[in-house]
């Protein structure tokens, strides 16, 4: 008889590995996700894309007519049939097939994924802060000009739960525009850090490809760069 304890523990049977992701994590959140990128960050990417391009061939980092051949290609991709490709690793997944056939991936000299997801969400992030801001000045406008026609509409004014003294309804609705006012403020000081390019930073670890990134957030619409 043996004298080692652990001749008599059955060993149980290693179940088999299940593939990653799980069919049904798939269906509930990478695909949801990955419809969602397609759908508010797929432009931007290609916008980002035609940018680089057209900064490699002005710093002849690339020949001409491969940035030309790259601009057509990209212009032309049909957004819904490069978002059927693109898998659900990365929000850039979408155009690797179109970047890796021109010039054996020449448009991928001096950049990274990481760069133009971070670049393509901050051009998301602008259009909406954009957005936001044309709403507080429309809601700012909208109270000046019902506030102009109540001057003289009496309204009691109320403290602690009990009426304090009488006002005008006016009055009231002016009172709401300072808190806007400095809302956009608040938006306007926001801004200029959000439109801010990353693009040339390569991820961080910066690169030996001669590049003009001011040219790049220029063509982005992007104030200045955004420091490495």
């Amino acid at each position: 008889m043996s004298q080692n304890p652990l001749d008599g523990i059955r060993r149980r049977q290693p179940r088999p590995r299940r593939a990653f992701p799980d069919a049904q994590y798939a269906a509930v959140v990478l695909e949801p996700q990955a419809a969602w990128v397609a759908e508010k960050l797929g432009e931007h990417v290609r916008d980002i894309w035609i940018a680089h391009a057209v900064v490699l061939a002005e710093q002849r980092s690339i020949a001409v007519d491969v940035a030309a051949s790259a601009l057509k290609q990209l212009v032309a991709a049909d957004l819904a049939g490069v978002n059927e490709l693109g898998s659900l690793r990365h929000a850039t997944a979408a155009f690797d097939h179109i970047v890796a056939t021109i010039e054996h991936g020449a448009l991928r000299l001096g950049t990274a994924p990481d760069e133009i997801s971070a670049t393509a969400l901050r051009m998301f992030m602008r259009g909406r802060a954009l957005d936001l801001f044309d709403a507080v000045l429309d809601v700012r406008e909208a109270l000046a000009t019902v506030a102009s026609g109540h001057l003289n509409t009496l309204l009691v004014l109320s403290s602690a739960g009990q009426s304090s003294q009488p006002s005008s309804l006016g009055h009231y609705l002016v009172a709401q525009i300072g808190p806007l006012l400095r809302t956009a403020r608040r938006l306007r000081e926001a801004w200029s850090r959000l439109n801010l390019s990353p693009v040339g930073a390569v991820s961080g670890v910066s690169t030996a490809v001669p590049l003009r990134r001011e040219r790049a957030a220029e063509l982005l619409g992007f104030d200045n760069p955004l420091e490495n």
